[in-house]
């Protein structure tokens, strides 16, 4: 209602004028203040609007008013009034208007026909109005005023009333209306307030009183349509409608008034309020009876508490001599009896309490308490408070609480006990005093939040102990709060505001909040606090020390470093807008930070220091030391920082960190804040390895900051690594726009990868432009330049959605994979597009590459790709050297899916391929291939020819996924394989190749060898069969080792491949024309042969035997009647051969084994000889020592040829002439004969032997199998011969 006053205060003071006038006419008073007497200039108008506004204005409150006018006539409006407090404008008048008799007043009557405005705002409640206190019953003798002179309100109207939504949390309208009049000691008054808004509501007021009959009538309704304001604000269920009537009549002495509360037209709340005040001794007597059903006002759950009927009724009374007396009190609820009395003296002192309640369902069920939530509950609760002083001094106080539950907490039982004294004669003087000792404690407790239940434990207890004393302080001598590992404990004083407390607060195992805090803890924390406070809120006197003891926070450094104990000291002074901070000091192992200044409303004066004397006890990994000052100083919003930092031999357990900060490294900082803007002036870290420096402001939308960075030698930041880098960056805002830039520059960089390193070789630069904006970051440009690479990337992220331009260049590719030389480069775009990446790629490169790949990639890594392109397969060599390839490819594959190969789809061919292989002395022309890939797997067809004769060709299929596994057929037709210095032949028939490819794959199948040219080399080191381990190359040049690198003879780079040999189960088959020749030898051999093992170590099953043959020496020629070839090892071909003959009673052997291109000759003997002396008898029937010189010339001839340095005429003589077989024999007596051979067919050989007297013979051989031969001959005479011949090796 204060507002409401304001109101018509500012009504009633638009009569000001002549109670001025007649006061200063009655006194005739020569002084007259300054306020009230009009300034010079200042118009009629104008002084009165002043006079009103400085009257009505006050401290905290400011009258404007606008627009006044006949103030000196019968009618006074004004446009606007508002008032004003601290915070503006609260109430604002507009439109009014007062119009009364001004020739009343000689009469002494005020007569006001009209006191009106048309519209009232009041925006919310002023600040700064203190409550309205008072009694229970405000007058303790009510009558109206004696005025001398009567009044009278004809009409108080306002058209419209507008409560803002900060009066009850929505706006509301109405209009009043009303009248009044006061005369001779009696009065009345109406008034009526009616909403005109969304609401239907009215309030009605009808008072009556006179002071010759004593009578009060009064008559009070208020009443609203569903959804009022009084429902809404009370959260009445359903926002009935709602009425309130208070009514009654009768002497003031005895006054009685009825009051009903209905909702929705029905009764909820009857009874009646009862004041007397002509009782003897009596000042004041109120009686209040209330009773109704208050289930439909309240929440469902809350039904069972409150029942069908509640009731409230008390009696109290106010003694002449100030005491008061509750003389009854009872209420009662279905689940609720509470009844009591009290009596307080005259001193204030209670003389009685009797006090007695209990909440308690008959039927046991649990009790619904009714407060917000509908949620708490107990099983029962009984409270007695009692204290008579006619009996004695103590009081008692005893509240039992059983079954708690609230959702969040359970207390199975809560007992509260307490006793204490009340007198007046205190300490044996007369003074008042109280005091009280109270316990607590709460059993089966548990909290709903595992957290704070394990924190909590199952059961608290505590005690306070209280004094209070009459004009001195109250004492705490002692409260205290126990918990399980846990406890408080401490005193106080209340003086005068001041409050001083002594606390020690401790919780011995923290372990216990473990769960609270998210993480593991460990250990135990104690708090010991002095500390005044008041009565000012910046007045106070602190000391405090908080002490742990092995404290674990689940951190591994910082439980290290709390490991033992740990203290934080406080010791602080506030006092008249000012904090003394004396101390705040934390210490734990070798870490002290230590704090202390002086904080006001205006400056700040702060120093701190850090001392970190070893950081080895944070774990194994770190180490060092650091020492730190800072100092805070200056005026508030203008605070200027200075921290300077010196750290030795740093480590933090990251390596290249570690290294960085080997040694002494110095850190400063200089700046100054302004306002919530700062100034760096300057920030320097700098050690040997690394120098970087800042400056700028930092300021929200303004800031500008500028970096620089040095790093001399990357080698100490990590080994292997090297070069120099030097980069300025700059960051500036304009309002939400943020401008970055890099420029850097790397001279020589290594990185420890030698494709890297070759790249990075020289001066590179990187420059990058980015401007940052609320919707998007645009990357205006990236650049980098160097003599290797080059490269830019421009773009813009909207949406958080990148989309970039790429381009990229590398001059040489031999940089990054040798040997393959020429320029590569990488252009297009890349785009985000919520779903995914939008890729358009191409590449270009040596040898012709160009490959263009276009699709998306999904969040999800599901691709939609696709790669079209070709080369020159010569791109690969370097990766299959000594082999090479040449010749034109393409391809096109698409890749739909995940990111796997079994999401590959495509084909790719090639034409007019060469590929050869130096090794084996093979060159495959007009190669054909073609490959079809399906998810994953690949179907291969390939065709070419053999520079030396014949094709081949290869198909099957190939699954990439790894392992690589394969089953591919080769068909070999006439295939010709040379070796020019050991062999050639024909090679035909069918090979597979199946398993893991690149692990050892298995090579089958079987091979038919045509004619067959087995060389034994004329000298054993010639060609490259054999090449001697641990050969020390002394100054060889780059381009004599890239020979022997591209020769495959060069140890130790593989370019990557690692050499799995693929196993072996081959067979050959030959069974005639393997021709073994040299050295004087001249065999056949035939047969089959089973290859196994692997191609690194051949193991044969089986062997090509001898068919024919001899050996000839010095001229003698010996039959071998005894011999074979195989593998052994490798591809070069084991033989063993044997010609024996007998000598003069001794068996001479001729042995020929090892290798082909170096095999070893042995002569043997029965009985044993010496080799010169098996030599001597075998050309010469005669022992060595009796040889002739000439013979001795002839032996070591023959020992030339067979040790491989002389090849013989005959041997040069037959393959000029082409025959497969040309020998000359010279039989015991000294004749010559010839011996020609060929063959004419795979199977059918013939030769024909002359002798010098005309002799002639022809013979022929036709194999018909393997093991059976037909053999015939004839002579020049006529003579012929057959046979048949079988043969079997075993």
């Amino acid at each position: 209602m204060k507002m409401f006053r304001h109101i018509l205060t500012c009504f009633c003071c638009l009569l000001p004028v002549l109670p001025t006038v007649a006061t200063a006419q009655e006194r005739q008073s020569d002084r007259v203040t300054e306020t009230l007497l009009p300034r010079a200039g200042e118009s009629d108008v104008g002084y009165l609007t002043r006079l009103l506004q400085d009257g009505l204005s006050a401290s905290g409150r400011e009258v404007r008013i606008g627009g006044f006018s006949g103030a000196l006539s019968s009618r006074a409006t004004f446009d606007q009034l508002s008032i004003e407090d601290d915070e503006g404008v609260w109430l604002l008048v507009e439109g009014a208007a007062l119009q009364w008799n001004r020739s009343a007043l000689f009469q002494r009557r005020i007569e006001i026909a009209e006191i009106s405005a048309e519209r009232i705002t009041i925006l919310r409640p002023p600040v700064g109005e203190e409550s309205e206190g008072g009694d229970l019953v405000s007058l303790p003798s009510f009558e109206l005023p004696e005025l001398p002179l009567s009044v009278r309100l004809d009409q108080l109207q306002v058209d419209e009333v507008v409560l803002g939504p900060a009066l009850f949390g929505q706006e509301l309208r109405a209009s009043v209306s009303g009248s009044a009049a006061l005369a001779a000691g009696e009065g009345d008054a109406r008034l009526q307030i009616d909403r005109i808004d969304d609401v239907a509501g009215q309030f009605r007021l009808d008072a009556a009183f006179s002071n010759v009959t004593r009578v009060l009538g009064l008559e009070l309704a208020i009443e609203e349509d569903a959804g009022g304001l009084a429902v809404t604000l009370l959260n009445i269920p359903d926002h009935p409608s709602a009425a309130l009537t208070i009514a009654g009549e009768g002497p003031i002495e005895d006054f009685a008034a009825d009051i009903t509360l209905a909702t929705d037209g029905q009764p909820r709340v009857e009874g009646q309020f009862q004041l007397q005040t002509a009782q003897p001794g009596v000042a004041q007597a109120v009686t209040l009876d209330l009773g109704g059903d208050l289930r439909p006002l309240l929440q469902e759950e809350f039904h069972p508490f409150f029942g069908e009927n509640s009731r409230l009724s008390t009696r109290a009374r106010r003694f002449d001599d100030g005491s008061l007396s509750l003389d009854d009190l009872d209420i009662r609820t279905e689940k609720l009896g509470l009844r009591g009395r009290m009596e307080l003296g005259a001193d204030g002192l209670p003389q009685l309490i009797d006090l007695r309640g209990d909440v308690l369902a008959r039927d046991g069920s649990r009790v619904v308490l009714p407060v917000p939530g509908g949620q708490t509950s107990i099983d029962s609760a009984e409270l007695r408070l009692g204290f008579d002083a006619a009996e004695n001094e103590d009081w008692e106080l005893v509240l039992d609480l059983l079954g708690f539950d609230n959702g969040d907490f359970k207390v199975e039982s809560l007992f509260i006990n307490g006793l204490g004294r009340i007198t007046s004669d205190g300490f044996g003087e007369e003074i008042d005093v109280v005091d009280a000792l109270i316990d607590f404690s709460a059993l089966g407790l548990s909290a709903t939040d595992p957290g704070l239940n394990e924190a909590l434990g199952p059961s608290v207890s505590g005690s306070l102990a209280l004094i209070w004393r009459e004009d001195m302080p109250l004492l705490l001598p002692g409260f205290q709060l126990e918990g399980r590992d846990y406890a408080l404990n401490g005193r106080a004083r209340l003086d005068d505001g001041v409050i001083f407390t002594n606390t020690l607060a401790e919780f011995r195992d923290v372990s216990r909040l473990s769960t609270l805090a998210g993480r593991p803890l460990s250990g135990g924390v104690q708090a010991q606090v002095d500390a005044t406070l008041g009565p000012e809120r910046d007045r106070f006197l602190v000391a405090a020390e908080i002490s742990g003891q092995n404290l674990t926070l689940d951190q591994p450094e910082l439980d290290l470093l709390l490991a033992g104990r740990s203290q934080i000291t406080l010791d602080a002074h506030g006092a008249d807008g000012q904090i003394l901070l004396r101390q705040l000091e934390a210490t734990a192992r070798t870490l002290r930070v230590d704090l202390r200044g002086q904080i006001s409303d205006d400056d700040i004066e702060l120093r701190g220091e850090i001392d970190f004397s070893d950081l080895s006890v944070l774990g194994e990994s770190y180490g060092g030391a650091l020492d730190a000052q800072l100092s805070l100083r200056g005026p508030r919003d203008g605070e200027a920082l200075t921290i300077e930092a010196v750290a030795r031999d740093l480590a933090i357990g990251q390596s290249d960190a570690d290294r960085l900060l080997r040694g002494e490294t110095r850190l400063a900082v200089d700046g100054r804040r302004d306002g919530a803007a700062f100034d760096l002036d300057n920030l320097r870290v700098s050690n040997s390895a690394v120098t970087l420096e800042a400056n700028g402001r930092y300021e929200a939308g303004a800031s500008q900051l500028q970096v620089s960075s040095t790093v001399p030698n990357l080698g100490a930041v990590r080994p292997g690594f090297g070069g120099r880098i030097v980069a300025e960056a700059s960051l500036r805002e304009d309002g939400p726009e943020r401008r970055i830039g890099l420029l850097a520059t790397a001279t020589n960089l290594r990185l420890g990868a030698a494709a890297a390193d070759n790249l990075l070789t020289g001066t590179h630069r990187l420059n990058a432009s980015l401007v940052q904006r609320p919707d998007e970051v645009l990357l205006e440009s990236l650049s980098l330049d160097g003599p290797q690479i080059n490269a830019t990337v421009a773009g813009r992220i909207a949406d958080g959605r990148p989309a970039l331009e790429l381009d990229a260049r590398v001059n040489n590719l031999a940089a990054v994979i040798p040997g393959i030389v020429g320029p590569a480069a990488l252009s297009g775009t890349a785009r985000d597009t919520g779903n995914g990446y939008a890729l358009d790629l191409g590449v270009t490169g040596p040898a012709g590459l160009n490959a263009q790949i276009a699709g998306e990639i999904s969040t999800e890594f599901q691709a939609n790709l696709r790669a079209r392109g070709g080369t020159d397969l010569a791109l690969i060599n370097p990766r299959l050297e000594p082999r090479s390839i040449q010749g034109p490819a393409e391809f096109d594959v698409t890749l739909n899916g995940p990111l796997a190969l079994s999401s590959l789809n495509g084909s790719a061919q090639a034409s007019n391929l060469t590929l050869v292989l130096p090794q084996q002395n093979i060159r495959l022309t007009d190669i054909a291939a073609q490959a079809q890939i399906s998810g994953g797997r690949t179907s291969v067809s390939l065709a070419g020819r053999s520079a030396n004769g014949g094709r081949v060709e290869l198909d099957g299929d190939i699954n990439l996924a790894a392992p690589i596994t394969g089953d591919l057929r080769a068909r070999l037709a006439d295939f010709r394989v040379v070796d020019p210095q050991l062999f050639e032949t024909d090679v035909s028939g069918t090979v597979a190749i199946t398993g893991a490819l690149t692990q050892g794959p298995l090579i089958s199948g079987n091979l038919q060898l045509d004619r067959t040219e087995l060389r034994i080399p004329r000298v054993g080191l010639a060609g490259r069969g054999y090449i001697p381990p641990d050969i020390r190359h002394v100054g060889e040049s780059a381009a004599a080792r890239q020979t022997r690198d591209r020769a495959g003879i060069f140890q130790g780079e593989t370019h990557g491949r690692e050499r799995r040999p693929a196993s072996l189960d081959l067979t050959i088959d030959a069974p005639s024309r393997i021709f073994l020749r040299g050295r004087g030898l001249d065999a056949e051999l035939g047969g089959t042969l089973r290859l196994t093992g692997t191609t690194a170590d051949v193991i044969p099953i089986g062997q090509f035997g001898l068919i024919r043959g001899r050996l000839d020496l010095l001229g003698n020629r010996f039959t071998l009647n005894e011999g074979f070839a195989s593998l052994q090892g490798d591809f070069v071909p084991f033989i063993r051969l044997i010609a024996s003959t007998e000598r003069d009673g001794v068996l001479a052997q001729i042995v020929l084994e090892g290798r082909a291109d170096s095999p070893e000759i042995r002569f043997e003997s029965t009985p044993p000889l010496p080799e010169e002396e098996v030599v001597s008898l075998l050309l010469f029937g005669r022992g060595f020592e009796t040889l002739s010189l000439f013979q001795a010339a002839q032996l070591a001839s023959s020992l030339a040829t067979l040790s491989g340095r002389s090849e013989g005429i005959m041997e040069r003589l037959r393959r000029n002439i082409g025959l497969d077989d040309l020998d000359v024999r010279t039989d015991e007596d000294g004749e010559t004969s010839v011996r020609l051979g060929r063959y004419l067919t795979e199977n059918i050989y013939t030769d024909v032997e002359l002798s010098p007297q005309g002799d002639s013979e022809v013979s022929i051989n036709i194999d018909l199998t393997p093991s059976l031969t037909a053999r015939g001959r004839i002579d020049n005479e006529g003579r012929a011969g057959v046979g048949l011949f079988f043969e079997r090796d075993y």
